[in-house]
């Protein structure tokens, strides 16, 4: 679980939950990988540019977490606390009500070779995107080797984004454009629920 000092102090309260099976990475926000290559008016610039009927629900922080996923990933990958070889991203909020989730995640389903990520609207037919949504960046994840291919190639893309001059706060658009350029590395899990994923790995 990665947070900072403060929000792990209250989650070392409330996650009931035991210590040898989860391992918090402590971290300030702004001492991570992305801050230290976009400087806070980098951020500052891209608020400014976010659609202003969206800014009660995100926030540069926001955007901030939600372009470092890859980058985590990577981190959990590398420290690989558990032993394991294959890593799921999941947002800290996704789990909104009981789901009555079993063995999750169960990989009998996972198609190791892909990224699994959950598509709520496959009507995608350009590369690059702004203000819609097609796949759900809350839950994916598959085998590390397709995990690590795929960090530098969305990292490409967020580049591309920058030089194009759009806006690059919502992660989803560019992971749909990471979907255009590698087709082949993506297993589609059709579902209008954002947290489909699981349901259909549990």
């Amino acid at each position: 679980m990665f947070t900072n000092e403060e929000t792990h102090t209250v989650l070392k309260e409330i996650v009931d939950y035991p210590d040898n099976k989860i391992k918090y990475v402590i971290q300030d926000l702004y001492e991570t990988e992305i801050c230290k290559r976009y400087d806070k008016d980098f951020w500052e610039n891209q608020y400014k540019k976010d659609d202003p009927k969206k800014h009660g629900n995100r926030t540069k922080e926001c955007y901030i977490i939600w372009n470092s996923k890859f980058n985590f990933l990577k981190k959990a990958i590398e420290m690989n606390p558990f032993n394991s070889d294959k890593f799921i991203w999941n947002d800290i909020g996704s789990l909104r009500c009981n789901r009555n989730i079993k063995r999750y995640p169960n990989d009998n389903k996972m198609k190791f070779e892909k990224l699994n990520i959950v598509c709520l609207n496959n009507n995608f037919d350009k590369e690059y995107y702004q203000n819609e949504v097609h796949l759900s960046g809350a839950i994916f994840g598959g085998h590390r080797d397709i995990i690590l291919e795929l960090h530098d190639k969305y990292y490409q893309v967020f580049q591309d984004y920058i030089d194009k001059g759009l806006f690059i706060g919502c992660d989803q658009q560019m992971m749909t454009t990471l979907l255009m350029r590698n087709k082949e590395k993506f297993n589609l899990i059709f579902s209008k629920d954002w947290f489909y994923f699981y349901r259909y790995f549990s």
